[in-house]
């Protein structure tokens, strides 16, 4: 981990950056040597040190860690200076490596714009245009790898697809996107989508095709997106005692062997035995 103070003051606020994305970690130390010290300890021999540092450590190396000192401030005034920054840069989840919220507390912490204006306005605390460059660059972004553009373009491509809406009559509407299907309709993206990508074979009884997967055999598939599992005949072997007897649906047989009709389901799709004991299938 290097470390670089060109500040003339050893207490303030520091931030450690790196050299992969533009993550960051910003804290405050009476003493930018001794806390720098405790942090290279901490992550190369992994005693209590922040997790997210140490798992970017594991995985890229220390070396591309850097600690900066970037703000002079007295004692008293450690926690407030290091509230505003946290506040203003929000090293938090993916944007950075901090845990905590609140300086100095793991409890969650949110100035009122007042706070920090009077923050900001106190006497001494003028960034000069060092610290602006350098907070320029923490807060600028990182080129995304081509595979995240990749999930990003199918996402957006995703959203203006056109939906076909079909009941068991046949087709009833299309809308230019899921989104406005939703909307149209009072039903949630989730679900429309969840049928598109045939999780769901109905949603409040319409099917839901993207209209570029609409073909000349549609009308099969709507068929069989309507057919229900749990009303079709069954055929049962007890392959312990050998006998067979029918059931007119799953939710019966499930009465009369004391079972659940998702474990029945399953056990069919499955092609295996229910309790190591009934071979079902369809008629």
């Amino acid at each position: 981990m290097n470390y670089i103070n060109n500040l003339k003051s050893k207490t303030g606020i520091y931030v450690i950056t790196n050299d992969i994305d533009a993550r960051v970690y910003i804290g405050s130390a009476t003493s930018f040597k001794q806390r720098y010290a405790v942090h290279k300890k901490k992550i190369t021999h992994n005693e209590g040190c922040n997790p997210k540092l140490k798992n970017f450590a594991n995985k890229y190396g220390i070396e591309h860690l850097t600690f900066s000192a970037v703000h002079a401030c007295e004692k008293e005034d450690l926690l407030k200076v290091e509230q505003l920054y946290l506040d203003i840069f929000q090293p938090f989840d993916d944007n950075g490596f901090n845990i905590a919220r609140k300086a100095g507390s793991p409890i969650g912490y949110k100035h009122t714009q007042e706070a920090k204006d009077k923050m900001k306005g106190r006497p001494g605390h003028v960034w000069d245009e060092e610290h602006k460059k350098l907070f320029s660059e923490m807060k600028k972004g990182v080129k995304r790898p081509e595979s995240v553009k990749l999930k990003l373009r199918e996402h957006y491509a995703e959203q203006a697809k056109a939906v076909m809406v079909y009941d068991k009559n046949g087709f009833i509407a299309e809308y230019p996107s899921a989104m406005e299907a939703a909307i149209q309709m009072g039903l949630t993206k989730m679900l429309i989508r969840n049928s598109l990508h045939n999780k769901n074979k109905t949603v409040k009884g319409y099917v839901f095709i993207y209209k570029e997967n609409v073909t000349e055999g549609i009308n099969d598939e709507i068929r069989r997106r309507y057919i229900n599992e749990k009303i079709r005949p069954l055929t049962v072997t007890d392959v312990i005692s050998g006998e067979v007897f029918e059931s007119s649906s799953v939710t019966e047989l499930s009465k009369i062997i004391n079972s659940k009709p998702p474990s029945i389901v399953s056990a069919i799709k499955k092609s295996r035995l229910l309790y190591k004991k009934y071979k079902i299938n369809y008629k």
